[in-house]
């Protein structure tokens, strides 16, 4: 792969929320690749009761308790024994920037501090005061994050609405930008066979924690409204069930083990997604590899996944019940567009998530800066 062997890497990974699932993504790719020795150090939610965090920067947001945490993981580290460099999250390409002047850095991110924000202020459930807080903090971002970047050789953003704001609000140059990488195993979600419909109604399916933050409530009031063939299925470890009652053509399961996921979309009808806060969502590829047509809100990256009118229907992000309704009953009552769409997802999953090119990508990154 190199002119030299046996290429010694540190990966600093964040373990939180939906990056656990891309970290483990990226650490199974890079393992597999030959001549390359991988150190690996995780902040897992563990790390937030272990190290004690000065009130005033738990105060300053997410970010500033983040890179305090990653700091003190990193303070005993010699950079000076890798060839290479690998984090995952833009508060770690932070922490890590000054330690690899002299070294080749990639960092791999979901999103930047202004994007977040920008994306933030949008969510209904936020009082003004917190949208103020919002508006400050992405223009501090934006001046001081400038900088805080310089060293990092490569950028792997998740999606291309990640990548436009690298290069948009931090002036990192477009040649050192990828377009929208991350992936999924596409072997393991089997392709939803329309043919084999029954006649028990549309299966409806959402997967997600956090319910209310990804328009659980909003969903339920939609399917209120639908007729009454429409079941939806809700996979969800939230606690908002353990005092809910569901109506009778909801089922709603708890715990459910990852290798079982695959059947839970196969017999699955559409994929719903209407969540107001998200990055992007590893479960859009699950949908899109499983062959099923895609309602989601347009917030964060989701677009990647969502090609209106082609593999499902991009909600505006303040698309009513009414607006849901209309673009689920049209899909209920025409088979063979749900068909199509579902055909059109499964074909953009093995165009732009496969993991061969998710590979071939780190591959390539890894071979000119190890060169």
């Amino acid at each position: 792969m190199t002119n030299k062997t046996n290429q010694n890497v540190l990966c600093v990974f964040g373990c939180l929320l939906g990056n656990k699932t891309v970290s483990a993504i990226i650490k199974d790719v890079l393992d597999g690749l030959d001549d390359f020795q991988a150190d690996y150090i995780s902040v897992t939610p563990d790390d937030y009761g272990k190290y004690k965090v000065p009130c005033w920067k738990k105060a300053a947001g997410m970010t500033a308790e983040a890179l305090h945490i990653i700091d003190q993981k990193l303070k005993d580290v010699d950079f000076n024994a890798y060839d290479l460099v690998i984090v995952q999250g833009f508060e770690y390409g932070w922490a890590v920037n000054k330690r690899v002047k002299d070294i080749p850095c990639i960092m791999f991110n979901d999103s930047t501090p202004t994007a977040t924000h920008r994306m933030m202020r949008q969510f209904p459930y936020y009082s003004p005061f917190w949208k103020l807080r919002s508006l400050v903090l992405e223009w501090a971002y934006r001046i001081f994050f400038r900088n805080v970047f310089s060293n990092i050789d490569h950028v792997f953003p998740q999606t291309d609405w990640c990548g436009r704001s690298m290069v948009r609000d931090f002036g990192i140059p477009q040649s050192r930008v990828s377009g929208g990488t991350i992936a999924a195993d596409l072997d393991r979600w089997p392709v939803r066979d329309f043919a084999d419909s029954s006649d028990e109604g549309i299966r409806l399916l959402f997967v997600g924690n956090e319910f209310q933050r990804k328009g659980g409530p909003f969903l339920l009031a939609v399917l209120e409204r639908l007729p009454e063939t429409a079941k939806l299925v809700i996979v969800s470890n939230d606690c908002f069930f353990d005092s809910a009652l569901l109506p009778d053509r909801v089922r709603h399961y708890k715990n459910i083990d990852h290798d079982k996921m695959p059947e839970m979309f196969r017999s699955a009808d559409i994929f719903v997604f209407p969540t107001y806060k998200e990055h992007f969502g590893m479960v859009q590829i699950e949908a899109l590899s499983s062959g099923l047509p895609l309602i989601s809100r347009d917030v964060g990256g989701v677009s990647d996944a969502v090609i209106d009118g082609y593999n499902g229907y991009l909600m505006p992000y303040k698309s009513t019940e009414d607006d849901w309704v209309k673009k689920i009953e049209f899909l209920m009552s025409h088979p063979d567009e749900r068909a199509r769409m579902g055909k059109n997802s499964r074909v953009l999953a093995e165009e732009k998530f496969s993991m061969e090119k998710f590979k071939s990508r780190i591959s390539e990154a890894i071979e000119t800066l190890c060169r």
